[in-house]
């Protein structure tokens, strides 16, 4: 009962293959730094909320879609 009312409020946002997302900064050290810094390509989906990232310069990583950030531009 409650893991159907769950997910009717998530928000979930599927990516796309070839979306630029922003990545979240694991590695923030300073508090005023950015929660998410680097940007990337969507790749594929591989399963459930994983998807397979190509950042700009040029390494691949798989990424959980929390970690993950749909890039607007404008």
């Amino acid at each position: 009962m409650y893991k159907k009312e769950f997910r009717k409020s998530e928000n979930r946002i599927l990516f796309n293959k070839g979306d630029l997302v922003l990545v979240r900064n694991k590695l923030r050290t300073k508090k005023m730094e950015d929660h998410f810094k680097d940007k990337a390509i969507i790749l594929e989906r591989l399963y459930g909320e994983i998807y397979k990232i190509k950042f700009e310069n040029g390494k691949e990583s798989r990424r959980h879609e929390s970690q993950l950030k749909l890039f607007r531009r404008g």
